[in-house]
């Protein structure tokens, strides 16, 4: 199934440049490396999903989830289209464990392309298995 997620990357370019031509806040573009704070603020809105309760506050912090890497791929410059499909696990917690762990390597080697196929082959699909297993489709993630 072919997931075409490039609003999200469109979204985050317009805010950055509202907020910079609004309160001139400048915002450091297509460096093509990811930063230890998009990691870190990554996995904390990861690990919210984990302790969420509350189904609108849950499928918020998964929107959350999604406009880091919506930033991630802008800095890397790389379109958010996949061609994935959903693994039926029941072991939420496995899933999201395995996906922790491919964000905290995202900058173990210093290379544009393999962080770009890290990003769209692996972190995306597996945030979207995550979103599929826990009930929502792609569509209530738009914003």
């Amino acid at each position: 199934m072919l997931i075409d997620l490039s609003y999200i990357k469109n979204t985050n370019n317009d805010t950055c440049k509202s907020l910079y031509s609004e309160k001139g806040i400048k915002y450091q573009e297509s460096n093509f490396k990811v930063t230890q704070s998009q990691i870190i603020s990554l996995c904390s809105s990861l690990y919210k999903v984990v302790y969420e309760v509350d189904k609108d506050k849950l499928l918020e912090s998964l929107k959350d989830c999604l406009r880091i890497i919506g930033d991630i791929s802008n800095t890397l410059d790389v379109d958010l289209e996949i061609n994935s499909d959903f693994t039926r696990k029941t072991n939420i917690e496995s899933l999201i464990i395995a996906l922790n762990y491919d964000i905290l390597r995202f900058n173990r080697i210093d290379s544009l392309y393999f962080n770009r196929r890290r990003l769209k082959e692996v972190i995306l699909p597996q945030f979207l298995n995550i979103v599929h297993v826990i009930g929502f489709s792609i569509d209530d993630l738009t914003f």
